[in-house]
């Protein structure tokens, strides 16, 4: 009995003691807990298990690419836009880890084989090689859209394959071949990797306006396993990546589009060496087409050959179009009389033994009248004017307030100022020839803004090239309604009588420029020919001129104002190739700048929206909505809600454009497109991505895929259109 009870109390001291070593274990676990969360270390060893932790993590990082913002028209059809697609990486190493035990390599290679090979373009043999290869990774560079990413995901949920995943990319898609070549510009690529490509602005908008452009990236950091591979799920944090801005131009597509098309047709007839020309609304300075030749394709990098826009950085002798400027002078200085008379044909330069000769070989007109010289384009009445009545000190003051032999910026564009060869010489023959545009030269950008003055009364207006920019929450961050207006530089009284002389050089029998006359609508302006300069024989050409016009229409009050030149062969001929592209797009022009509305011309007025947004609404309501705006409008596909539409949010629009809206449908078909207008085409295909070129004018006239052909089985449009 003792025994037992002597074994009893052995086994409570043992327990006790037992019990003793636990409390105090947790005492020690509890006591390092609060220590390490007030202090960050080790209760023991002392060590900081935050730093230990944050050293000690495995983490790797990937870019989430900005998409670089898009380029529209003034009117809104889409020039330059990022064409979002999707290249296929599968991953091969079974090392690969997954959250949750899933699986995230390709276990299945035959199988994703026979999946793939509709995909990636490739035959199921030469993906299965790539699947089963050495490494982690292979990526298909088969820019798949979203569409087909959604078919491919869905096979592979169905076959159950895993280790597929998708990587964004994206490439710069030009709508047209040439749209303002220059203007519009290129960018530079230095990686087709989608994980690191690098876009910049090469020249061009996409140059001058690249930080607007190009967004900002985001990046996502996964937990890594210890070969720094990311595990599969195992996303740490996410920061999205903020997309560029959308920019538009001041080009109207339908007058751009337009002029490139007849500056071919007059290329062609003449067989010109150079050809330029720019449309400008005269009052608020925007361009409304601006094109020259030769440009390049921006569908085709290899086509360009040079980086020279004639329009704004060839510098040429212009010819008889600065005649104006000199009368406008004369007339501020009181000197002039337009009824006094002069003997035209020949007149020796004061000083020099120099003879200067009206244009008809120096037979001239007999006695005429100064008014009767401009008309005539004398060129003996502008040595008289300037040897014996002017002065010459206000006159080339004049000069350079119109922006004359000085180079300048526009939205970031570099203008040629050209030469004005009177200020390095003393030669009187070179003050004289300054008058009648020879010696000195100017770039076409230039003689179009100084034009802009018999417009607004004796001062120029600044031209724009960049109307509005969108930020990425849909702001308008930039306009350019502000108009730029010069000091006063001519009176409005001098502006008027020359306005009404070169009205009279347009429409009168004996007007140089009658080849520019018009039905309906009645222009002023002035021609010019120049020789141009031969290095090889150090003297003018023989052979080699150049041809130009200035004008603005209507001539009782200018709206728009238009500058046209080109070089080439001597022939009464170029002066109608050139009119028929004056005469072509002037009265468009014009019609753009002032629409009829219910029967009657309006002047400055349209009827006009700034877009909603229906995107992720239902059809019912977006297309109750613009019914009650009473906008056209297009639903595409057969689904309930609206996943894109044509024209973006807080875009100005005419209410008498069409708005598509594409829906959440299973499948689309491609239209029948005869009969619609580029601008339709073009936005209608955007919102598929899809890339469409236009050849041709006018309406469309046929298609090279059929119509009905799935949506997903088209890469490309090829549209013709009426000429």
């Amino acid at each position: 009995m003792a025994n037992k009870k002597k074994d009893f109390f052995k086994r409570i001291s043992f327990l006790k003691i037992i019990q003793f070593i636990f409390m105090l274990l947790m005492g020690v676990l509890v006591l390092n807990i609060f220590y390490l969360a007030s202090t960050g270390k080790h209760f023991i060893s002392g060590k900081n298990i935050a730093d230990y932790a944050k050293n000690n993590r495995s983490e790797t990082t990937r870019t989430i690419k900005a998409d670089r913002g898009s380029i529209y028209s003034y009117d809104g059809e889409p020039l330059i836009v990022d064409r979002i697609a999707y290249n296929v990486t599968a991953y091969i190493n079974s090392n690969r880890k997954g959250t949750g035990g899933k699986v995230a390599y390709v276990d299945k290679p035959e199988l994703a084989s026979k999946v793939l090979k509709q995909y990636v373009g490739l035959d199921e043999s030469a993906i299965y090689t790539r699947l089963t290869q050495s490494g982690w990774e292979t990526t298909f560079k088969c820019y798949l859209n979203s569409v087909e990413v959604k078919q491919l995901t869905e096979e592979l949920k169905v076959n159950e394959i895993n280790g597929i995943e998708f990587e964004k990319t994206s490439s710069r898609s030009y709508m047209y071949k040439h749209f303002s070549s220059y203007l519009l510009g290129l960018v530079n690529t230095n990686d087709d990797d989608p994980r690191n490509v690098v876009r910049t602005g090469a020249f061009g908008i996409e140059a001058n306006y690249n930080d607007y452009l190009k967004g900002t990236d985001g990046e996502i950091v996964y937990q890594a396993d210890s070969s720094g591979h990311a595990i599969y799920g195992g996303v740490l944090s996410e920061t999205p990546a903020e997309n560029g801005s959308t920019i538009y131009l001041s080009l109207d597509s339908e007058l751009q589009n337009m002029l490139e098309t007849k500056l071919d047709e007059a290329m062609q007839k003449s067989n010109a060496n150079k050809m330029w020309c720019g449309f400008m609304d005269a009052k608020t300075g925007r361009m409304l087409a601006m094109a020259s030749r030769p440009d390049f394709d921006l569908t085709d990098r290899s086509s360009l050959e040079n980086w020279t826009d004639l329009f704004l950085n060839y510098s040429y002798e212009v010819g008889s179009v600065v005649k104006p400027f000199v009368y406008l002078s004369a007339i501020d200085q009181g000197v002039y009389q337009g009824d006094e008379t002069y003997a035209s044909g020949k007149i020796n330069v004061k000083k020099t033994g120099a003879v200067v000769n009206d244009w008809n070989q120096g037979r001239g007109w007999g006695m005429i009248t100064y008014d009767e010289g401009l008309v005539r384009s004398s060129n003996t009445a502008i040595v008289n004017l300037i040897q014996d009545k002017i002065n010459f000190d206000d006159y080339t003051q004049k000069l350079d307030a119109l922006g004359f032999f000085k180079e300048s910026q526009i939205d970031g564009f570099n203008v040629a100022g050209g030469v004005a060869a009177y200020k390095n010489t003393e030669s009187p023959f070179d003050k004289v020839s300054l008058g009648f545009g020879q010696a000195s030269t100017y770039s076409p950008m230039q003689i179009l803004k100084a034009y802009s003055v018999f417009a607004n009364g004796g001062r120029t207006v600044e031209p724009y090239f960049v109307d509005r920019i969108i930020d990425v929450n849909n702001e308008v961050s930039y306009t350019a309604n502000a108009r730029k207006y010069s000091e006063q530089i001519f009176s409005e009284q001098a502006i008027k009588h020359v306005n009404g002389l070169m009205s009279r050089v347009i429409n009168d029998d004996i007007g140089t420029g009658k080849t520019y006359k018009m039905e309906g609508t009645e222009l002023m302006g002035k021609t010019g020919t120049g020789q141009l300069y031969d290095a090889s024989t150090g003297g003018y050409s023989r052979t080699q001129y150049t041809y130009t016009f200035a004008g603005c229409a209507p001539a009782n009050d200018p709206q728009v104002v238009v500058f046209i030149g080109m070089e080439g062969k001597e022939s009464y001929d170029n002066a109608g190739y050139l009119a028929e592209v004056v005469s072509a797009i002037m009265p468009q022009a014009l019609k753009k700048l002032n629409p009829v509305i219910d029967g009657e011309q309006t002047q400055g007025q349209t009827q006009d929206l700034v877009m909603d947004s229906y995107v992720n609404q239902s059809v019912e309501f977006a297309t109750r909505r613009l019914d009650e705006l009473g906008v056209a409008y297009k639903v595409i596909g057969d689904g309930a809600v609206v996943k894109r539409q044509s024209v973006p949010l807080n875009t100005t629009v005419s209410k008498s454009s069409t708005i598509y809206l594409l829906t959440d449908a299973k499948k689309y078909t491609l239209p029948d497109f005869t009969g619609w207008s580029r601008k339709d085409v073009a936005s209608y295909m955007q919102l598929f991505d899809i890339s469409v070129y236009f050849n041709g004018v006018g309406h469309v006239k046929s298609q090279n895929i059929p119509k009905d052909t799935d949506m997903t089985e088209v890469n490309e449009l090829t549209i013709e259109l009426e000429n």
